[in-house]
C-alpha cells in the first residue's frame, strides 16, 4: 500500500468537504495543506538532486481522491511525488493528526485499525448541552409537522418515562430501518428544550464496522462492530476511570449523560464467539427498574434486545409508543414518513434551505428543476417516502453545477457537489450508508437464522451484489431486465461475476431476494409488481437515490471493471428495447413523448456507455487516431481487461455516443432536441455526460479532433437555451481556437455571431453592433454570393451545400442587425435589413413556402417591424395600417401552424407569442389571452429555451394586466353606482387578476433575467414590476381595511393554483407522467403573494425591485 493510496484512504473513511481530521468538526490537515507539505519536501529534494519538481495542486489532488477519471499521466505524477515525499510526510501527517502508527500500517485493514484506536474515525460525537441558551433552532433544518411532534414524544419518553403505564426504564429501544434518517433525527435531540433542561451533554455512538481479517473480501466475512471500542473512548473522553459497566452507568446518571447508540442493527453481527458487546452489558444494568430520566437510546432493529434475546425472557425492555400513548409498536418511527401532497411541500422547504446554505439566487421557484422533483412526487406515486429521501433530492437539485442532478450513474460525490460544509442531514447519512453497506454482507448472529438470513443464502446470493446492479437503474431495475435476454447475444446474464470466473452467482428470483435482502430490509429494496407483456406480472426492485449514488461510487473504486461490464450490458440492453413500445412502461414510469418512445432509450443508452468507460494507467495522446474504428457505427465491444484495447474502446464509445447517438439518433443533425422537443434540460444534461470529466464544454480527450468544434458549439446553444450566458461564451471563445480544417467553415464568423447575440442579450447594443459590423466588412464577398444566389434562386438546378451556408451565415447576420434596429425604433431599417435576404416575405407567395428554421429570427423581426410600423402610421393612412396589421397576423398565424405541423414546437412557440402581442396591440384582448395561455401550458408540459420563458412570461403578464385594468376601471364605476354583493365580487376577481399579473409573470421574469445577466428582459421587466407594484399599493390604501386585501390575494393565490392545475403534466389515460426533462412549473411562485400582505411588504418590495 503506497503513500498516496494510504492517504486516499485516510481521506474517504475519515472524510471531510476540506481535508482530514483527528476528530471535532474542522479540519486538522487540509488537502490544500498536504501538498504544500509534499511540494516543500520536493521542492527541497530537487535542490539537492538538481532535478525539476513538478508541483502537486489541491484542486487536482481532490479529484484524484473523489476518484474522478483523469489522464493516467496526471495519476502517475502525483503517486510519484507523494512516493518521493516518503517518510517525512507520514511523519508529518502522523504528528499533525496526532495518530502514531500511520507509516506502519500496510494494508487497509490495518490502518483501519490505526485510525480507531486515534480517534481517525469518529466513532462517537460528544455534544455539550449544559449552556442552556445555545440552543439552535430546529426551523433551520426545515422539519415537517410530524417529524417535530414525534420529537418532542420522543423527548418525553427519554425524561418522563416514570408517567408511562409501563413504569420507568433508563433504557430504551426505538426500532427502525436502515438508512431511514433515524440517525439524523436523534441527533436533533440536542436542540429539544426539555432534552437540554434534563441533559449536560449527549454522546452519540457509532459502530464502525469493519473487518480486520484477511476474509475482507469474501461474502461471509466476520465483522464486529466498534461500539465496544466507542464505549471506551467516550469513557476516556468523559474523564470515566472506573471499569465496570455498573459503575458507567452510575457515572452516566450522576452527570446527567444520555447515550445514543446508533445502527444498532449491527449488533445482529456475527462478532466475536462467546463474547457478548459491552453495550449490550451496559443496556442489561440499565434495565433494572431504576426510576429517572433514560440513560441509553438503542436506536435500530437487532435480536440482542429481542425478548428472547441478550436482555432476557420477559424483561421490560421498552420500545417507543405511538403518539397519544397507544400501544406499543416496533413501526413507531414510520409515521415520520411522508404521503402524498405533503411530499411536495416538504421538497420545497428542503429546496429553500439548501439553495441557502448553497448560496444560490433563488431564482428556480419556476423553473425545471424543481419540475423534476414534482414529477417525481406527483399524486400518481403514492408511496410514503422517508425526509432524508426528499432532503437527499433537494441537495441533489440544488447542485446548479450538475444537470444530471438525479442520475445515480455519476456518483455521490459529484451529486452532492462543492459545499463550505457538509450539513449535518448529509454528513449522518453518508455515514450510515458506508456502515451498511460493510454490514449488509457479513455473517449474521446464529439466531438471526430464524429469519431465513443462513450463510448457505449469503453465499449463494452476496445481498450487495444485487444492490450494486439496482443502482445501476434510474429508476428501478425490473424483473424483466434479466429475465427476458435479447437473442442478439450480445447481452449475456447481468448478474454474472466479472473478475472472478470460478464463482458464478445465480440469476436473483424473488423467492431468493426476498430470503436474503428482503427479510431484514424491505424499506431500503423496495419491491413493486410490474406489468409485464401478454398479461404476466413481474418485480422491479429500487433502492433510494441517495444508496444508488454511495454504491456507484465504491463500486467505481473498487471493482471498475465489474461496474464497466454491468452498465455496458444495461446500455445494450436498452439499445435493443429502443423500439419496442411496450418496455417504455417497465423501463420507465413515463408515457411517449409526443408519441416517440425511443428518445428515453437512447438516452439512456447513451448514460450507460458512457458510465462504461474504463480508467487507463496512462494515455498515449499521440496514439494514431483509427477513424474507421472509431467513428464506425457498429455498437461498442464489451469492456476488455486488455489494457492494449482500453484506449481504442474508449474512443469507440465516446465517438459513437456523440456521433451516432446524441448527433443522429436523438438531434437529427438539426438540434431536434431542443428545438422540435423543447427538451434543453435532457440536451445539456447529455452534453455534461459527453463532456471531460463530466463537465459541460471540455470536449472529451476520447473524442475525436473533427468533432470537438461541433460538441462546444452545441455546449454553447445549449447553455443559451438555458440562459447561461457566461458558460455559453466560454464555450463560443472556445471555437476560436480551431482552423477551418478542423471542422466546418466559417468557424470564426459564427464564434463572433454567437458572442454578438449574448452580448446583445446582456444590452451591450454598441458592441454587438460593432461585431456584426466588422463581419460584414470581412464577409463582403459572402455577401454578394448571397445576392447571387438569391438572383438566381428561381432557376432551375440546384444550390450547391458550400452557397446555402454562406446564405444561412449571412441571414443570421442580419438577423441581428435587424433585431439591433428595431430596438432602437428603427422599424423600417429592421425591415429592410430583413427583406434583404428574405424578399419573398412582401408576398403572399411566402405563405405556401416550405417552414425554414434558419429563417425563423428574420421572420419574427419583419412581422415586429411592420405590426409597429402599422402603429405609426395609423392616424395618416388607417387603411395602410390595417393592412400591414392584418399582413403581420395572417403571416404570424401561417407560420405558427407551419412550425407546429412540422415539429418545431419550440419555434411554433414564439410564432404563437408574436401572434399574441399583435392581438393585444390590437385589442383582441380574449383572443390574445387564449394564445399565450396555450403557450404557457406548451411550456410547462413540454419545455422551451430561456428565451422563449421570457417573452411568454412577460407578454402573459402584460395581456392579465391590460384585461384586468379595463375591468377594475370599469367595475370601480360600476361598484360606485350599485355596490352589490355581484359587483364587488367581480371587482375582487378583477383586482386578483391585476396581482396574478405581478406574481405570476413579471417578478418570475425579473428574477431569473436578474440572476442570468439577460440586461434586456430584466430592464423590460423591472419596469412592469415597479408600476405594477406602485399601483398596488395605491390599490390597498383604497381598500376599506385590511380584510378586504387579504381576500384579493388570496383569491389570486387560489385563481393561480387553478390555473396552474390545468397545465399539469400528468397523462390521465395511463396515470404516467410525462418525463420532466421538458417543460417547467410555476407551482410555486404562489408563494410571492405572501410578500406583499401589507403596506410595509408592498414598500419593501419596491425597495427589493429596485435595489435600494
Amino acid at each position: 500500500m503506497n503513500i498516496f493510496d494510504k492517504l486516499k484512504f485516510v481521506y474517504k473513511v475519515n472524510r471531510f468537504r476540506n481535508g482530514m481530521t483527528a476528530k471535532g468538526e474542522e479540519a486538522t490537515v487540509t488537502l490544500s495543506a498536504l501538498c504544500d507539505k509534499v511540494n516543500s519536501i520536493r521542492k527541497g529534494q530537487a535542490q539537492v538532486s538538481g532535478e525539476k519538481a513538478q508541483e502537486v495542486h489541491s484542486t487536482t489532488l481532490n479529484k484524484l481522491f473523489k476518484d474522478y477519471s483523469a489522464s493516467g499521466g496526471v495519476v502517475e505524477t502525483y503517486v510519484k511525488a507523494f512516493e518521493y515525499a516518503g517518510p517525512a510526510l507520514e511523519k508529518w501527517l502522523e504528528d499533525k493528526l496526532g495518530i502514531p502508527g500511520i507509516a506502519k500500517a500496510t494494508t487497509a485493514e490495518a490502518l483501519y485499525d490505526v485510525l480507531v484506536a486515534g480517534n481517525g474515525i469518529d466513532l462517537l460525537e460528544i455534544v455539550d448541552i449544559s449552556e442552556k441558551g445555545t440552543s439552535a433552532k430546529l426551523d433551520e433544518f426545515a422539519l415537517g409537522s410530524k417529524e417535530r411532534e414525534m420529537l418532542e414524544v420522543l423527548a418525553e419518553c427519554l425524561t418522563r418515562g416514570q408517567s408511562e403505564a409501563r413504569g420507568s426504564s433508563q433504557v430504551w429501544q426505538m426500532p427502525t430501518e436502515p438508512l431511514c434518517g433515524a440517525n439524523f433525527f436523534t441527533w436533533l435531540l440536542q436542540h429539544n428544550a426539555l432534552i437540554r433542561r434534563n441533559y449536560d451533554k449527549i454522546v452519540f455512538l457509532r459502530p464502525g464496522s469493519m473487518s480486520s481479517t484477511e476474509q475482507a473480501a469474501t461474502p461471509l466475512r466476520v465483522v464486529r462492530p466498534k461500539f465496544d471500542e466507542a464505549l471506551l473512548a467516550a469513557r476516556r473522553e468523559l474523564g470515566q476511570t472506573g471499569t465496570s459497566t455498573a459503575e458507567f452507568a452510575q457515572f452516566l446518571t450522576e452527570n446527567r449523560i444520555l447515550l445514543v447508540a446508533w445502527d444498532c442493527y449491527h449488533l445482529n453481527l456475527a462478532g466475536v464467539k462467546n463474547q457478548r458487546p459491552n453495550l449490550v452489558e451496559l443496556a442489561k444494568g440499565l434495565n433494572s427498574g431504576q426510576k429517572g430520566n433514560a440513560v441509553l437510546l438503542c436506536v435500530g432493529n437487532t435480536v440482542e434486545f429481542n425478548p428472547k434475546g441478550a436482555l432476557g425472557k420477559g424483561t421490560t425492555n421498552r420500545v417507543l409508543p405511538k403518539i397519544g400513548g397507544e400501544t406499543h409498536t416496533s413501526r413507531w418511527f414510520s409515521k415520520c414518513r411522508i404521503k402524498k401532497q405533503k411530499r411536495v411541500e416538504y421538497f420545497h422547504d428542503q429546496w429553500k434551505r439548501f439553495n441557502v446554505i448553497r448560496g444560490n439566487a433563488t431564482l428556480e421557484e419556476a423553473g425545471m428543476r424543481p419540475k423534476r422533483a414534482l414529477s417525481y412526487y406527483s399524486d400518481y406515486n403514492k408511496r410514503p417516502v422517508w425526509p432524508i429521501d426528499i432532503r437527499h433530492r433537494a441537495l441533489f437539485a440544488t447542485n446548479l453545477a450538475e444537470f444530471s442532478f438525479f442520475d445515480p450513474t455519476q456518483g455521490y460525490d459529484r451529486l452532492v457537489g462543492e459545499l463550505d460544509s457538509e450539513p449535518d442531514d448529509v454528513r449522518l447519512h453518508r455515514q450510515e450508508m458506508r456502515d451498511y453497506l460493510t454490514f449488509i454482507d457479513s455473517r449474521r448472529n446464529k439466531r438471526m437464522q430464524p429469519f431465513g438470513r443462513t450463510p448457505e443464502n449469503l453465499k449463494k446470493f452476496p445481498p450487495s451484489r444485487f444492490l450494486e446492479f439496482a443502482s445501476t437503474a434510474k429508476y428501478w431495475l425490473g424483473y424483466h431486465a434479466y429475465q427476458n435476454v435479447p437473442s442478439v447475444g450480445v447481452y449475456v446474464d447481468l448478474f454474472s461475476r466479472c473478475e472472478d470466473k470460478d464463482l458464478e452467482y445465480p440469476v436473483p428470483t424473488p423467492a431468493l431476494v426476498k430470503n436474503t435482502i428482503l427479510v431484514e430490509h424491505d424499506q431500503v429494496m423496495r419491491v413493486r409488481d410490474l406489468e409485464l407483456p401478454n398479461e404476466n406480472k413481474g418485480h422491479r426492485y429500487s433502492i433510494p437515490l441517495s444508496l444508488k449514488a454511495y454504491i456507484q461510487d465504491r463500486w467505481r473504486l473498487e471493482r471498475p471493471h465489474d461496474r464497466a461490464v454491468a452498465h455496458h450490458r444495461v446500455a445494450s440492453r436498452l439499445a435493443h428495447s429502443r423500439n419496442d413500445s411496450i418496455m417504455l412502461k417497465l423501463e420507465f414510469p413515463y408515457s411517449p413523448f409526443r408519441g416517440d418512445s425511443r428518445l428515453f432509450f437512447v438516452a439512456e443508452t447513451l448514460r450507460h456507455l458512457m458510465r462504461s468507460l474504463q480508467p487507463l494507467a496512462s494515455v498515449d495522446g499521440t496514439r494514431d487516431w483509427q477513424s474507421k474504428n472509431v467513428m464506425r457505427g457498429k455498437f461498442p465491444a464489451t469492456p476488455t481487461s486488455d489494457a492494449a484495447g482500453i484506449l481504442e474502446r474508449n474512443r469507440h464509445v465516446v465517438n459513437y455516443c456523440f456521433a451516432r447517438l446524441y448527433q443522429e439518433s436523438i438531434n437529427n443533425h438539426r438540434r431536434q432536441l431542443s428545438r422540435a422537443f423543447g427538451g434543453v434540460q435532457l440536451d445539456v444534461e447529455l452534453l455534461q455526460i459527453l463532456g471531460q470529466e463530466g463537465i459541460l464544454g471540455e470536449p472529451h480527450e476520447y473524442l475525436h479532433p473533427s468533432q470537438k468544434q461541433t460538441y462546444l458549439k452545441q455546449c454553447g446553444l445549449a447553455m443559451l437555451d438555458i440562459g447561461d450566458l457566461d458558460k455559453a461564451e466560454e464555450c463560443f471563445e472556445k471555437l476560436k481556437n480551431f482552423s477551418p480544417a478542423d471542422g466546418a467553415k466559417y468557424t470564426y464568423e459564427y464564434g463572433q455571431l454567437d458572442r454578438a447575440v449574448i452580448l446583445k442579450e446582456r444590452g451591450k447594443d454598441k458592441e454587438a453592433e460593432h461585431i456584426l459590423d466588422e463581419l460584414e466588412n470581412s464577409l463582403q464577398d459572402l455577401f454578394e454570393q448571397t445576392g447571387r444566389y438569391l438572383a438566381g434562386k428561381n432557376k432551375k438546378g440546384s444550390k450547391s451545400d458550400k452557397t446555402r451556408r454562406a446564405y444561412n451565415l449571412v441571414k443570421r447576420i442580419k438577423s441581428q442587425q435587424a433585431y439591433i434596429k428595431y430596438d432602437r425604433k428603427d422599424f423600417k431599417g429592421a425591415r429592410d435589413a430583413v427583406l434583404a435576404v428574405l424578399p419573398d416575405l412582401g408576398s403572399r407567395k411566402k405563405l405556401f413556402q416550405k417552414f425554414d428554421p434558419v429563417s425563423v429570427d428574420l421572420e419574427l423581426r419583419y412581422i415586429s417591424a411592420i405590426d409597429r410600423l402599422s402603429a405609426q402610421i395609423v392616424k395618416e393612412s388607417p387603411e395602410e395600417s390595417t393592412r400591414l396589421r392584418d399582413w403581420a397576423r395572417t403571416l404570424t398565424n401561417s407560420q405558427a401552424i407551419n412550425a407546429m405541423t412540422q415539429d418545431y414546437p419550440h419555434d411554433g412557440m414564439r410564432y404563437l407569442i408574436l401572434l399574441g402581442r399583435i392581438q393585444r396591440r390590437s385589442g383582441s384582448l380574449d383572443e390574445a389571452e387564449t394564445i399565450l395561455f396555450h403557450v404557457q401550458r406548451i411550456l410547462q408540459q413540454y419545455g422551451g429555451s430561456e428565451r422563449v420563458f421570457f417573452s411568454a412570461a412577460i407578454e402573459s403578464g402584460r395581456i392579465l394586466e391590460e384585461i384586468s385594468r379595463k375591468e377594475i376601471k370599469c367595475l370601480e364605476a360600476l361598484v360606485l353606482e350599485d355596490p352589490n354583493d355581484a359587483n364587488q365580487k367581480d371587482l375582487l376577481s378583477a383586482r386578483a387578476k391585476f396581482m396574478r399579473a405581478y406574481v405570476a409573470y413579471y417578478r418570475p421574469a425579473y428574477q431569473r433575467a436578474e440572476a442570468r445577466g439577460y440586461i434586456r428582459d430584466k430592464r423590460i421587466a423591472k419596469l412592469r414590476c415597479l408600476r405594477m407594484l406602485k399601483d398596488a399599493k395605491n390599490m390597498f390604501k383604497a381598500m376599506p381595511d385590511e380584510s378586504t386585501w387579504m381576500a384579493v390575494l388570496d383569491k389570486a393565490r387560489e385563481e393561480q393554483t387553478r390555473s396552474t392545475s390545468q397545465r399539469k403534466s400528468y397523462d390521465d389515460a395511463s396515470k404516467n407522467v410525462r418525463e420532466a426533462f421538458f417543460g417547467y412549473t410555476l407551482e410555486h411562485v404562489s408563494d410571492g403573494f405572501t410578500l406583499l400582505g401589507d403596506i410595509d411588504e408592498i414598500v419593501l418590495e419596491i425597495a427589493h425591485i429596485s435595489g435600494e
